[in-house]
């Protein structure tokens, strides 16, 4: 009997069975547990990426500094250039509110890469935003479009891609309204 040798001793062979059987559900056991943990981990992991992504856009959104924000982009849809008038590096327009502008449009950008990463849900971001969202990605076209060029930015450095997920988000949105 030297296979039973290698157990403990006074196990016999019809024991084997019940002892593989035992340990093979503490396997099992074990496995499922560590399953377990790490989709609950990926889970919580995954909430609290939600939960950081809309505290930020909260906070933007209620914040006096946004009001300035939406004050100067509706002072942009006035102007007589629309968006364009941002691109003018000498006016003093341009000066006075493309950095609010910009900030907006970052903003905007923020919304769409975590939308893309599946930091927000995109349902709850287009009920809340899609047809303002929408609207103002279509009226700073053309300065996003000069931007990407380098005209009438900061520093006049080319950005092919700059805005580029707001661009796409804006584009899909679009299409449910």
């Amino acid at each position: 009997m030297p296979f039973g040798n290698l157990i403990y001793s006074g196990l016999t062979k019809a024991q084997l069975p019940s002892i593989i059987v035992i340990l093979f559900v503490i396997a099992v056991g074990v496995l499922t547990n560590l399953f377990l943990q790490t989709v609950k981990n990926r889970d919580a992991r995954r909430i609290a990426k939600a939960n950081n992504a809309v505290s930020i856009l909260h906070a933007f959104e209620i914040s006096e500094s946004t009001r300035n924000l939406y004050a100067s982009f509706a002072e942009l849809e006035k102007a007589k250039a629309g968006a364009l008038a941002l691109s003018d590096r000498d006016s003093e327009f341009a000066a006075s509110h493309r950095g609010n502008i910009v900030t907006l449009l970052n903003h905007y950008e923020f919304i769409a890469v975590a939308v893309e990463q599946k930091a927000l849900d995109e349902k709850f971001c287009r009920k809340l935003f899609a047809p303002n969202y929408v609207h103002r990605f279509r009226f700073v076209e053309p300065y996003v479009k000069n931007a990407r060029k380098g005209i009438g930015t900061f520093d006049g450095r080319k950005r092919p891609t700059l805005y580029s997920s707001y661009e796409r988000l804006a584009k899909i949105w679009e299409k449910s309204l």
